[in-house]
C-alpha cells in the first residue's frame, strides 16, 4: 500500500518493522502512513494491539482473583473448623466446672 508512496517504505522489511513499531508504539515513530489505506491499517494495528494488552491483563487479573477468591474460601473453612472446636472446648469446660461444683 505505502510502497512507491511513502519515503519510508522500500520493502517488506520496512512494511514488517513499520507494524510492529505500530502495535508497540501506537504509531508514534519516524515511520507512519501517508495513504488512506495505510492510516486505516494502522488504526486497525493500534486497536489490536491495545485490544490483544487488554486481553492478556483481564487475563492475569481473573487469575489473581480466582487464586484470592479460593484462599478466602480456604479461611473461611478454617475459622468455621476454629469455631467449632472453641465451641467443644466451651462445652467440656461447662461439664468440668458443673462436675467441680457438684463434688
Amino acid at each position: 500500500m505505502e510502497k512507491g508512496i511513502n519515503s519510508s517504505i522500500h520493502s517488506f522489511s520496512d512494511a514488517l518493522t513499520w507494524s510492529f513499531l505500530t502495535i508497540a508504539i501506537l504509531g508514534y515513530g519516524e515511520v507512519h502512513a501517508v495513504t488512506s489505506e495505510g492510516k486505516i491499517l494502522t488504526g486497525l494495528l493500534i486497536f489490536t494491539g491495545i485490544s490483544s494488552v487488554g486481553f492478556m491483563a483481564a487475563q492475569v487479573t481473573s487469575r489473581f482473583l480466582k487464586n484470592e477468591h479460593t484462599n478466602q474460601k480456604h479461611i473461611i473453612q478454617k475459622i468455621n473448623k476454629l469455631e467449632k472446636e472453641v465451641e467443644c472446648l466451651h462445652e467440656k469446660l461447662d461439664k468440668l466446672l458443673e462436675n467441680k461444683r457438684l463434688v
